[in-house]
């Protein structure tokens, strides 16, 4: 073989593997910020880009619950039960420490006009910037929060090969292993089959 066509032959291969890396990532979604649905069960879910996303285009809430996945587990309704007038939101997020609270809460403040209550869970323990560093991609903060572009931050998702979040949404799609039912619309999750019971 001509050493020209062994180059081509090699950089054609290139980027065939490249393309299909990008492919998988973009289909499976493991942090389901493209919307593919070709994979409907969450995996390890993005939830600071995916909530702000959806609070952009629902801008009716008038009262939140922001914390940590400790505080993912108490029924909006249950709020909207003991405050009069209110609309809320679990705004829960993972791994949420108090700059993430504090930041999250600037941008409703400055994107909510109709604020009128927000509830805070603090976990003492971890008090600022991510402890995790293996969960970067689950602790990113929503481009509209952190000014970064939207297209830089969807090149992350669709670059990085997280072998362990493909499993993990392969696997809650073939049998719901993780037996989460976790509602964007109202922000909170439940386990229906057994495991947590919601507040």
């Amino acid at each position: 073989m001509a050493p020209f066509k062994f180059i081509l032959s090699i950089v054609a291969f290139s980027a065939l593997t490249a393309l299909g890396g990008l492919a998988i990532n973009y289909v499976i979604d493991p942090y389901s910020v493209f919307g593919t649905r070709y994979f409907p069960e969450y995996g390890q879910l993005q939830e600071r880009y995916l909530k702000i996303e959806y609070l952009k285009q629902h801008r009716d809430f008038n009262t939140f619950l922001i914390g940590s996945s400790r505080v993912g587990v108490i029924k909006t309704e249950a709020v909207d039960s003991y405050l009069q007038g209110a609309k809320s939101y679990n705004l829960t997020i993972s791994q949420a420490n108090q700059w993430d609270i504090e930041k999250h809460i600037e941008w409703l403040v400055k994107n909510s006009p109709q604020l009128s209550h927000v509830i805070v869970q603090i976990d003492w323990l971890t008090t600022f910037g991510s402890d995790r560093p293996t969960y970067k991609l689950m602790d990113e903060v929503h481009p509209d929060i952190s000014g970064r572009n939207k297209v830089d931050f969807l090149m992350d998702y669709l670059t990085f090969f997280n072998v362990e979040g493909l499993k993990t949404k392969i696997n809650n799609n073939r049998g719901s292993i993780d037996l989460l039912d976790y509602s964007i619309a109202k922000g909170y999750w439940t386990r229906p089959l057994g495991g947590y019971s919601p507040l």
